[in-house]
């Protein structure tokens, strides 16, 4: 029963990861073809995790120069801000991953019962 039970689980976080996953890599396709077009320097940043972001604030630095021909830094702002998101998500995957250790050890001792 309890492997039933684990096996649904498993199948329903699927979901969500497959939809990342694709997500990801049409992004990916999206930005790179974008910087490549616009003659950005290093366009297979856009399939780095965080060099995606750096990316992303290429295009829109370039944008705002020649449309409105004012320098942005929005490169630097939205790396600094998807590095932080990745240093305070770690926490959260270590507890996630605690949470579903004990879960999987309650589950043991009772098909042990």
């Amino acid at each position: 029963m309890s492997i039933a039970i684990l096996f649904f689980v498993a199948m329903i976080m699927m979901i969500p990861l497959t939809l990342s996953v694709v997500t990801y890599i049409l992004q990916s396709i999206g930005m790179y073809s974008i910087a490549k077009r616009r003659g950005i320097n290093h366009p297979w940043l856009a399939w780095v995790p965080v060099g995606n972001m750096w990316m992303m604030g290429c295009i829109s630095d370039q944008y705002r120069y020649l449309s409105k021909g004012q320098q942005t830094h929005r490169r630097r702002i939205l790396m600094a801000l998807q590095i932080l998101l990745l240093i305070l998500s770690i926490p959260l995957l270590v507890t996630s991953f605690r949470a579903l250790g004990q879960i999987n050890e309650n589950m043991n001792v009772q098909t042990l019962m």
